[in-house]
């Protein structure tokens, strides 16, 4: 556009068919229409995104329900809830997997003993409430207090005291870390608000992978209210210059072309600045991550706990945590495990329950020899620990995070990882075992590690 519209437009000056003041006003007059469609492209999206979703929702809101009895029973209303729940025989599959059942053989739910095929609606879904493990919905611009209290069934916002949202935070083991917020409750989520900030003490207690979701949703925050005030400052500087070059020209102390040259001087820097400032914190970030590769280069890895270990036993029999402590290095006033026992039969499957915080996450850590204990030892079979060479332990322990990282390749080279000398066979079967590799999903893996 730059060229072609100056080299048109010269053309034109020298044939006197218009001058070079005209030239210069459809010039700005193209680039900042261009410039303000670019930016109206992402919120047409957004507006089709929203048109699709309100007839979807307006579908679902006036759709009949369809019933597998024709006879319309009143259901039960019972005069409290004490919150017992029991399955029996159900079987579950998702329509999009029919051939996969979710829940085998478990048969019907029941809430203190009475059929939830049974119960008032209304009534279950005041008793009842789901939160999901991804995908929670945040109301933009509104506070934490507004965000909970709109989850109460049949009650407006207004009319949720703020001590029942303390407490069902209490219950969540999260008061504490929403009261450090930088106005506790009061503190304004999504979009654009700039509400949100935690100091080191609000996220001390969460576990490593927990600590990392909180921060990088902050920065997603601040990224976005940079981005915002990028754009303010770019149309702040075109207000100015015009304002003050229009007072210059009707004055008869610059022309109009003067008036123009000190426009382009002033916009396009800050335009380009504008453009630039995004980068500046990913300089900086791959600064110091140059800066802490160079160090782990130069680190003597002779002298570490993991160079520790040199036995490498056959890895059987039963796990045992003898009074465990532990507290991470950067955190010592917080400990984390304190005077853990723990034993683990061979081939014994288990399951370790606890909020976030609790230490599920560091116990993995330490089977791993990714920390060593504080104080106490771990122990699997006769052998303790510490004293198994470390790359033929990880060998032979698997770790599956709730947030797994991909590589940047193929299916199979995820798979394989950390094992290269896997078959394509063993691949298979894993992604089988997995249940990633049955029915449909056999279909999608194979044609993904092909």
């Amino acid at each position: 556009m730059f060229v072609q519209g100056f080299w048109f437009g010269s053309k034109l000056v020298r044939g006197n068919k218009i001058s070079a003041g005209d030239v210069m006003a459809v010039f700005w007059a193209c680039l900042i229409a261009t410039s303000n469609m670019q930016m109206c492209f992402p919120q047409f999206i957004i507006l089709a995104k929203g048109k699709f979703s309100t007839v979807s929702l307006i579908s679902l809101a006036t759709s009949t329900p369809q019933s597998r009895n024709l006879r319309v029973l009143k259901k039960i209303t019972p005069p409290r809830c004490s919150g017992e729940l029991a399955l029996h025989n159900v079987t579950f599959a998702y329509p999009s997997r029919p051939t996969i059942p979710v829940l085998s053989n478990i048969g019907h739910i029941t809430i203190d003993e009475q059929d939830v095929r049974f119960l008032d609606d209304g009534r279950m879904k005041a008793h009842v409430a789901g939160v999901s493990q991804s995908g929670v919905v945040i109301l933009d611009g509104k506070s934490v207090f507004e965000n909970l209290a709109a989850g109460v069934f049949g009650r407006r916002v207004h009319a949720v005291a703020k001590e029942e949202v303390e407490d069902v935070c209490g219950a969540a083991l999260m008061h504490e870390c929403v009261r450090d917020l930088l106005n506790g409750y009061d503190t304004l989520l999504g979009g654009d608000a700039a509400g949100v900030g935690l100091s080191d003490e609000a996220t001390s207690a969460l576990d490593a992978t927990s600590r990392t979701l909180v921060f990088e949703a902050i920065k997603r925050w601040r990224k976005r209210l940079r981005r915002g005030i990028t754009s303010a400052l770019i149309y702040l500087a075109e207000a100015v210059v015009f304002y003050v070059g229009a007072i210059i020209i009707a004055r008869g102390t610059y022309t109009y072309l003067q008036m123009v040259e000190v426009l382009n001087l002033v916009v396009f820097p800050v335009t380009i600045g504008s453009l630039l400032m995004p980068f500046t914190e990913k300089v900086a970030r791959s600064g110091q991550a140059a800066s802490d590769f160079n160090r782990l280069l130069q680190l003597d890895i002779t002298s570490t706990d993991e160079s520790k270990g040199v036995v490498r036993p056959e890895l059987a029999g039963r796990i045992n945590f003898n009074n465990v402590h532990f507290f991470y290095a950067g955190r010592p006033a917080v400990l984390v495990l304190r005077n853990i026992n723990l034993s683990i039969d061979d081939g014994e499957c288990i399951a370790i329950v606890g909020p976030s915080g609790s230490g599920k996450s560091t116990l993995a850590a330490l089977l791993q020899r990714l920390y060593e204990p504080t104080i106490g030892a771990i122990t699997i079979g006769l052998n303790r620990l510490c004293n198994i060479e470390v790359n033929h332990l990880r060998d032979h322990v698997s770790v599956v995070s709730q947030h797994p990282n991909l590589f940047d390749a193929t299916t199979a080279e995820n798979i394989r990882y950390g094992n290269q000398a896997i078959s394509d066979y063993d691949i298979r079967r894993a992604a089988k075992a997995a249940q990633v590799g049955v029915g449909r999903g056999v279909v999608i893996v194979r044609s993904l590690l092909d």
